[in-house]
Parts: structure tokens; C-alpha cells; sequence
């Protein structure tokens, strides 16, 4: 069997229909895993490798009315939770709290859960199956001069599997961008630089010990990787997320 064929990607969400991850309309997957650890991160369940169980408070109903949740658990890792209170009519339910200590992502959990509160957060796609699934808002690509944007996590932080998806993506004649905070070995970007159309490059403060110190690795390795990206030529937009008394001064 191919290798390629074998090879899988863990992949947390896939959106449609962007308009701020590259020209046009695209679709941005969303890969799972990163090694840095910003505090606003704005989807934290992108960080761990792993797929794991997530919680949506807003569409959980209550164990009064379900409640299964608990029942199907096989290591008592749920159990009930804290009041909350209808702010329109003041009635109250009982929500869920999840010990992360005894659950193992088993999933069983997210199967009983009817209003989809409790889900699993990662999926495993071959190249075959995630290319299929872009493939198929193609025709948005080709009207809007658009394309398909891999971000994560740190989408980089799975390399070979990028490698094979941007070729692939490539040979379906789809404009390609990677949504990218640079922290991996230049090997990984150099590989994929000929199926990159568009680098969206992530810098977030260039004082490496503060960098160090409120994400949690230091800064050469991603602004050395911005400069050999330029040098060879590949097209880069640096973005700057302004975080008020770390960067905005």
C-alpha cells in the first residue's frame, strides 16, 4: 500500500465560506496540536494532539431532562454539576462537570448526549478524504479567486501530512495558503514551500525572553524562519494579533 494512503491527519474543524484566511472565498481546515501556549488563544481546544472531549455549556439541557451522560460513563468521570439559571424565565438546571482524571476520550458520552453538548474534538482524515472535502467548495475557489488555508494549532506541526495535502490540493489546481506561527525545524517549511502559495506568518512580539515567558518557547527559531521564507522567495504576510500590555506599545 502507498504510504501516502496510510498517512492521516488530525483535523479539529473545517470551515467554510472564510474571508480573512487568504484572498477569496476559501475553506480553512483547522489542524489539531501546537506547541506554543498563548493565553488568548481564541480555540484552546486546538492545543493538546490528542482528540479529546469537549463540552458545549450552551446546548446542554440539563440532567433533568437528560442526564445520559452520566449513566454511559464508564469510569464515573461525569458527574452532576453546578446550577445554572435561565436569565428569561428564571428556571434553573443542573449541568455536568467532567473530571479529567478518570476520563479516557472513550467517546461513549458524546454518543448519549441527544443536544450534542458533550463532542469529541479531532478527527483523523487520510489526504484522500480531507482533499475530497475541499474539492467540494471548489467551484467558491474558482468564482472568488479563493482557495483552501491549512491553520491550526500549528498545522505545520503535522509535516508530512501537510506535505502530501498542499500537493494534493496543488494538483487539483486549488491556490493554496498555511496559516502558520513558524515554531518548527525549517526542514518542515522547506518542504512544502513549493506547494505554498501564501504563507499567513504569525509574529507576536520580537523580545524573545518575553515571548519565552508569556507563550512558552522563544522567538529566534520563527523570526529565522521568516527571513529564509523571504530569502527563498516565498510569498509571506506577516500578521501581528495586538494583545494589550504585551505588544501594543
Amino acid at each position: 500500500m502507498d504510504k501516502t494512503q496510510e498517512l492521516t491527519g488530525k483535523v479539529f474543524d473545517i470551515q467554510g465560506f472564510s474571508v480573512q484566511d487568504g484572498p477569496g472565498i476559501r475553506t480553512t481546515v483547522f489542524l489539531k496540536g501546537c506547541p506554543l501556549r498563548c493565553p488568548w488563544c481564541h480555540s484552546p481546544e486546538s492545543q493538546a494532539f490528542h482528540t479529546e472531549l469537549n463540552w458545549m455549556e450552551m446546548k446542554c439541557i440539563g440532567i433533568e431532562k437528560c442526564g445520559k451522560c452520566l449513566d454511559v460513563c464508564p469510569h464515573g468521570a461525569i458527574s452532576p454539576g453546578r446550577m445554572k439559571t435561565n436569565p428569561v424565565d428564571g428556571s434553573t438546571i443542573q449541568l455536568v462537570d467532567t473530571d479529567r482524571t478518570k476520563c479516557d476520550n472513550c467517546g461513549k458520552c458524546t454518543e448519549a448526549c441527544k443536544p450534542k453538548a458533550l463532542y469529541m474534538c479531532g478527527k483523523d482524515y487520510t489526504v484522500e478524504e480531507l482533499t475530497a472535502r475541499i474539492i467540494k467548495d471548489k467551484p467558491f475557489f474558482d468564482h472568488s479567486g479563493g482557495g483552501v488555508t491549512f491553520s491550526g494549532g500549528e498545522c505545520l506541526a503535522q509535516g508530512a501530512f501537510m506535505l502530501e495535502i498542499l500537493k494534493a490540493c496543488k494538483e487539483q489546481g486549488i491556490h493554496t495558503a498555511v496559516d502558520t506561527s513558524g515554531f518548527v525545524p525549517w526542514q518542515t517549511i522547506e518542504r512544502i514551500l513549493p506547494y505554498t502559495d501564501l504563507f499567513l506568518y504569525d509574529i507576536k512580539n520580537m523580545n524573545s525572553d518575553l515571548h519565552e515567558k508569556i507563550i512558552g518557547v522563544p522567538n529566534e527559531l520563527i523570526l529565522d524562519n521568516a527571513r529564509k521564507i523571504a530569502a527563498a522567495g516565498g510569498k509571506m504576510h506577516i500578521r501581528i494579533p495586538v494583545i494589550p500590555m504585551f505588544n501594543d506599545s
